[in-house]
This record gives C-alpha cells, sequence and structure tokens, in this order.
C-alpha cells in the first residue's frame, strides 16, 4: 500500500518522542554547531529552523523540501561528502535497514554527534517493513559498539514504545545538565509530576 505523506505527517505531528527530539536538537544546536545532516527524513522536518548555517536532508524517498535545507533523494550508502557534520540525526529508520551495522557505522562515521530513535521492543510481526525488531539496548550497542551519551524512553499515543539514543562528543557543562534535565521515561497519557513540570519550566526559560 503506497503510503499516504501529508497523512502520515498530520498523524505524528503530535507525537511526544517527536517532541522529546526537538527539545534536544534545540539544547545541542548553538553558535558552535554549524552543520546538521538528517538521513531518512521522509517528509518529517525537525531541523529546518534550528541555527545550523548547513543543513542537509538525505533520503531515499522523499527528503526535505525547505529552501534551507539542502535535499539529497538518493541511498544513503551513496552518500558523500566532505563534510564532517556537527550533528547527525537518524528517527525511526535503522530499523528498515537490511545492513544494519555498515548504516550505523556510516552514521558515526558522518559527523561528531550521534540523535537516533528506534521502535523499542516492538514485536517483530508489528511492521512488516521493519527487519531489526525487537530493537533493545543490547542489540544497539551491539551495531554502535558504545554506549550512548543519553538514553530516552517514551511511550507514544498510538501505544508503542520508543528508544532515542545521543551519542555526544565534548558536551559543554551547560548542555549536559539541560538534557540531564530532560525527563528519562516518558509516557503520553501520563500527567507529568511537579518534578517534570518544572523541569520543564526551566528549559523554557534558559
Amino acid at each position: 500500500m503506497r503510503l499516504n505523506y501529508p497523512e502520515y505527517k498530520q498523524k505524528r505531528k503530535d507525537y511526544l518522542y517527536y517532541k522529546i527530539l526537538t527539545r534536544i536538537l534545540t539544547i545541542l544546536s548553538d553558535e558552535k554547531q554549524n552543520s546538521i545532516i538528517d538521513v531518512g527524513s521522509k517528509g518529517m522536518d525537525l531541523i529546518s529552523e534550528l541555527p545550523q548555517k548547513i543543513k542537509y536532508s538525505v533520503c531515499l524517498t522523499r527528503p526535505l523540501d525547505n529552501p534551507k535545507v539542502k535535499s539529497y533523494k538518493m541511498d544513503f550508502f551513496d552518500f558523500k561528502s566532505d563534510i564532517k557534520f556537527d550533528i547527525v540525526t537518524c528517527f525511526q529508520v535503522i530499523e528498515h535497514v537490511k545492513k544494519v551495522e555498515d548504516f550505523i557505522q556510516k552514521l558515526q562515521n558522518t559527523g561528531d554527534n550521534l540523535l537516533i530513535s528506534l521502535p523499542y521492543k516492538w514485536d517483530k510481526n508489528i511492521c512488516r517493513y521493519h527487519y531489526q525488531d525487537p530493537i533493545d539496548e543490547n542489540k544497539i550497542f551491539s551495531w554502535t559498539k558504545r554506549k550512548p551519551t543519553f538514553t530516552w524512553y517514551c511511550k507514544d499515543k498510538d501505544h508503542l514504545n520508543r528508544i532515542i539514543c545521543l551519542y555526544a562528543e565534548n558536551l559543554s557543562l551547560k548542555k549536559y545538565l539541560l538534557l540531564k534535565l530532560i525527563p528519562k521515561r516518558n509516557n503520553f497519557y501520563k500527567k507529568r509530576n511537579i518534578l517534570s513540570r518544572f523541569r520543564l519550566l526551566l528549559l523554557f526559560f534558559t
């Protein structure tokens, strides 16, 4: 069945994990972070409004259509650049890749900081286009060969779980503390407690 992209985008725009990813990217992005690349964008734009001067989108089917972003409709395995990007992002893509270790190695070689999201412990029969389910921390480590700097978990409005991993280098103390304030476990259907509300307030005014 052919994917309806406007419907796909509309359905996911209020997802909790997108909001958390946006918060993480906002914290990571500053005047020192000059470049960012999003791999497997599929039309979902989380980077165009960030302050980086250099923004790339690489996607086999639907790279970002935005004048602020340089887009490439191609297989990421074929993508080449002289740029060592400050931030590399890849959201809900890795599970679709057959040569997953080679793919992740290329992600890691493409930039200094890597931010990924994946389905977390989904049954292998949930999506027939997923080659890697079920995915957990041990499987991710077997691919990346290193532990993430931060890990977050989301149970979203579709009642499915997702894991977000950040592999960061040379984080400033301010960025580290702000990232630490983001709740590790997040549930779309649970009201945030007072501490979580305080954390969000602090992030908003920082």
